[in-house]
């Protein structure tokens, strides 16, 4: 009894699969090394938990249960586990990672950056009306599905953030874009890639002057009337992508005031070789990278 306890105790101390005690002499683990592989096998279970946590309801781990799980350790989990969910049970009509993983974070001051793809308006009045993660600081959201509902939740309870990114959203509209202006006012990046919204020059000079910091802005994939470019030129934006927003030359020679910026991408606008000089030009110094028109009928 007590004497095999005590030698599976050595064995477990020397390293697992160790032998013998002579064996154990020989290749005994420093206290780091071992320190790495128990702190491993603790991840792994506490991975395999939460695991089993998401996909129950009715689990122990309950919501904010993992609150105080500290960076970079947090970050890992959640990746790994999102991971494996969408693995097991592929759902890309739902928000991914699911909210029952979400949820065991609420309340953490470690969560500083989250993706999840397909969110919608119910995930965003539980995740922004209930401010679940006061800490978090930039948020990814491709194949987004949110109206100005969900995005005036999100405004409302992510105060926190510095970067947002709302991909393929044709939901959103002028409406989510203004309510998107009205709070977020940390913001240092905003992208909206191809969300179809149509703005005109009153929504621009808003965004303008409520995000006194923004120094990028993608609104490629929009509809920018000609009136609407003009403003952005008093934002102190080092990159700014309209491709596809705007077109011909006058919508392009209208930002030769933009002393600032370093990247400007006006593909697809159908901005002349010509307009492009003169931005240049005007910029005072040529920008770092400068993406020119691309018309489709020149392919």
């Amino acid at each position: 009894g007590r004497r095999q306890e005590r030698r599976a105790a050595r064995s477990v101390r020397g390293g697992i699969g160790a032998s013998s005690d002579a064996d154990c002499r020989m290749r005994a683990p420093s206290r780091s090394s071992d320190a790495h592989s128990l702190f491993g096998m603790a991840s792994a279970a506490l991975a395999e938990a939460i695991s089993d946590a998401s996909r129950s309801p009715a689990s122990l781990l309950g919501v904010g249960s993992l609150a105080l799980v500290p960076s970079p350790l947090s970050a890992r989990l959640f990746k790994a586990v999102a991971a494996e969910l969408s693995q097991a049970a592929p759902q890309p009509v739902l928000p991914s990672p699911p909210l029952p993983l979400l949820r065991l974070w609420y309340g953490s001051r470690h969560v500083e950056r989250l993706a999840v793809s397909a969110a919608d308006d119910d995930w965003a009045v539980e995740v922004g009306g209930c401010s679940a993660l006061p800490s978090l600081s930039s948020l990814d959201l491709p194949g987004a599905r949110l109206t100005a509902h969900g995005a005036a939740h999100l405004a409302a309870g992510l105060r926190a953030l510095t970067h947002l990114r709302i991909a393929d959203c044709h939901g959103l509209g002028a409406a989510g874009f203004g309510v998107l202006c009205g709070g977020c006012l940390q913001l240092v990046s905003l992208q909206l890639p191809n969300c179809k919204i149509a703005l005109d020059a009153a929504a621009v000079r808003t965004m303008v002057d409520r995000f006194a910091g923004l120094t990028a802005l993608d609104l490629g994939g929009n509809l920018l009337a000609s009136a609407a470019v003009p403003p952005l030129c008093s934002a102190p934006l080092r990159l700014l992508r309209v491709w596809g927003s705007v077109s011909g030359d006058d919508a392009a020679l209208s930002l030769m005031d933009s002393s600032c910026l370093s990247v400007l991408d006006l593909g697809w606008t159908g901005a002349t070789a010509l307009g492009l000089q003169c931005v240049s030009l005007g910029l005072g110094a040529a920008p770092r990278a400068l993406r020119p028109s691309v018309h489709p009928l020149a392919l």
